[in-house]
C-alpha cells in the first residue's frame, strides 16, 4: 500500500500547493515517491506501466521525473547517504592491468586487488558490456578502443569495470551507486556484443548515463561479434552496420536480467522516468544506432542509406 499512498500524497500536495515544488523537501519527497512506486513488484509489469505513466503525466516535469527515477536507484537510502557511500568505494581500473582471461566470466579472477582508489569525474571510461557476450572478443574490441584512446592522448586509459570495482553479489550496493559510478567517468564505452540490447542491466547504464545530465557525444558503441572481433576496415565496418541493425530494433520488453525480480525492479525505475517504454525505446535506438565507431581509429560508422529506417523513420 505505502507504494501508492506515497506518489499519491506528492500528488496531492502539489494541488494543494503548487509551490511546494520550491521547497527544500522536494527532491527528497519525489525520490522517495518513485523508490516506493518502483519497487512495487506486486502489479503486474501492465498495471505498473499504466501508475507510472499516470502518475508521471499528472504532476511531474520532465527534470523532476529524471530526479524521482535516480531518486529510486538509491534504494530507499537517503541520497546524501547514497552518494557519500558511492564517493568512497569509487574505483579505477588501470586499462594494462585487464587481461583476456578477466574477461572471460564474471567470476572472481583477482581484478579488484588490481583496481586503485579514484576521484570522481577522473576516470576516462565506463565499460558497459555483457558477461553473455565471448569474454576474448570482448577484450579485443576493448584493446582496439583502448589503442584509439592512447593513439590520441599518449597514455593509456582508465577504466570503470563493475567486475572490478563493485561488489558484485551486492545488487542493492550497486543500484544505490550507479549514477555516480556513470558520473564519475568521463566516457561511456558500449562493448556491443551480440546479446548486448537483450540485458536490461546494459540498458539501465545508459538509462542513468541520460538521466545524470550526460550526451550522446560521450558514448562511443564498440561492435563486435559475429564469429570474432573484425579485422580491416572493410569488415568492421560491415559489423558495425549490422550491429546498428540490431539495435535500430531495440525493445526494452525484451531486455531482461538473470534474476526475475530485479528485471522488475529495473524495469520500474526507468518506468517511473518515461511512462511507457515507446520513448526509452527511441532513445536507445537512437543512442546506439548513432554511436558505432569503428577501426583502430575510431571512425564514426557513416550514417546509413535513406532507404533503411531507424527509429521508426527515414534516415
Amino acid at each position: 500500500a505505502l507504494s501508492v499512498v506515497l506518489p499519491l500524497q506528492l500528488i496531492a500536495a502539489l494541488q494543494v500547493d503548487p509551490s511546494f515544488t520550491t521547497r527544500l523537501t522536494f527532491p527528497l519527497r519525489v525520490s522517495a515517491a518513485a523508490a516506493s512506486f518502483a519497487c512495487a513488484l506486486g502489479l503486474s509489469p501492465l498495471v505498473r506501466r499504466r501508475l507510472h505513466a499516470c502518475l508521471g503525466s499528472f504532476c511531474l516535469k520532465d527534470e523532476v521525473r529524471s530526479l524521482a527515477a535516480v531518486g529510486a536507484l538509491m534504494g530507499g537510502r537517503r541520497p546524501d547517504d547514497a552518494c557519500a557511500a558511492a564517493c568512497r568505494s569509487f574505483r579505477l581500473l588501470p586499462w594494462r592491468a585487464l587481461t583476456a582471461e578477466d574477461c572471460a566470466s564474471s567470476a572472481d579472477s583477482g581484478l579488484h586487488e588490481r583496481t586503485e582508489p579514484a576521484k570522481v569525474g577522473c576516470v576516462d571510461a565506463f565499460v558497459s558490456h555483457s558477461w553473455s557476450d565471448d569474454g576474448q572478443e570482448k577484450y579485443e574490441a576493448l584493446a582496439s578502443w583502448a589503442r584509439a584512446f592512447e593513439h590520441e592522448v599518449c597514455r593509456p586509459p582508465t577504466l570503470w569495470l563493475d567486475k572490478a570495482c563493485i561488489n558484485q553479489s551486492n545488487v542493492d550496493a550497486s543500484l544505490a551507486g550507479l549514477p555516480v559510478y556513470l558520473a564519475g567517468c568521463r566516457k561511456l564505452v558500449v562493448l556491443a556484443g551480440p546479446s548486448y540490447s537483450s540485458r536490461l542491466w546494459c540498458a539501465m547504464e545508459i538509462f542513468v548515463w541520460l538521466q545524470m545530465g550526460r550526451g550522446k557525444s560521450d558514448v562511443t558503441v564498440v561492435p563486435f561479434g559475429d564469429h570474432g572481433h573484425a579485422r580491416g576496415s572493410t569488415k568492421e565496418k560491415r559489423l558495425g552496420a549490422r550491429r546498428r541493425d540490431q539495435f535500430s530494433r531495440f525493445e526494452l520488453a525484451h531486455a531482461r536480467c538473470a534474476v526475475r525480480c530485479d528485471t522488475h525492479r529495473l524495469l520500474a525505475v526507468i518506468e517511473a522516468a518515461f511512462g511507457s517504454h515507446a520513448p526509452f525505446n527511441t532513445l536507445m535506438r537512437s543512442i546506439l544506432s548513432e554511436r558505432v565507431f569503428v577501426g583502430a581509429c575510431g571512425e564514426l560508422l557513416s550514417r546509413r542509406p535513406a532507404s533503411l529506417v531507424v527509429v521508426g523513420a527515414e534516415v
